[in-house]
């Protein structure tokens, strides 16, 4: 009997220990897999972040890319509107210099009747009636001076209209000028909205 007790015991010390290994075993094979589940886990919430972010900045590189096209449409305008505006000033400044020269004549050819006027002299009219001067001198006189009269009036009118117009035309040219600057202060804030508008694009890129 002690025999087959001893024998019994000897089996199954090797039978527990061979349990008790594999149990191991199967806890080490079950944590192994517990951790490369966590991994798996935790790649799949970072790709998840990642498209996240991904979709995020796609959303803003396409805003981004509207707001550049406005801002590079807005600065090509505002170019053109500096363009019209420069031949418009050209345009004005030319008629401005045109008007100047021309009043300069009218005021040359007004002094030159002034002069012819005041050789006649002053009651010249009066003194041919009470001298004895014949009629046709008399009706020559006086011909003379209501042409001299006339033609005065007329260029003087024509002097006052130049004036007028040189006025308008000088007004034109500052209020012309003040809008071109006004543009060209519009297109500077257009452009550093540009440079910035890009400097924000990379950024995202990157």
């Amino acid at each position: 009997v002690f025999t087959t007790f001893v024998a019994l015991v000897m089996c199954v010390a090797p039978c527990a220990h061979a349990q008790a290994t594999n149990h191991a075993e199967q806890a080490a094979a079950q944590n192994k897999l517990d951790a490369v589940k966590a991994q798996i886990a935790e790649l799949a919430r970072q790709q998840r972040e990642t498209g996240t972010r991904r979709d995020n900045i796609n959303a803003q590189l396409a805003t981004q890319a509207t707001q550049l096209a406005a801002a590079a449409k807005a600065l090509q305008a505002s170019d053109a509107a500096i363009i019209a505006g420069q031949q418009r000033l050209q345009a004005l400044t030319q008629r401005r210099d045109t008007l100047t020269q021309h009043l300069h004549g009218q005021r040359a050819a007004l002094a030159e009747l002034l002069r012819a006027a005041y050789a006649l002299g002053r009651g010249s009219d009066l003194r041919l009636l009470l001298g004895d001067a014949d009629v046709a001198r008399i009706a020559r006189a006086l011909t003379y001076s209501q042409y001299f009269q006339h033609d005065r009036t007329q260029r003087i009118r024509a002097l006052l209209g130049d004036l007028s117009q040189l006025d308008a035309v000088q007004a034109s040219i500052t209020r012309e000028q003040q809008t071109l600057q006004a543009t060209r202060d519009t297109r500077q804030q257009q452009m550093q909205a540009l440079d910035q508008q890009r400097a924000a694009q990379r950024a995202l890129l990157a």
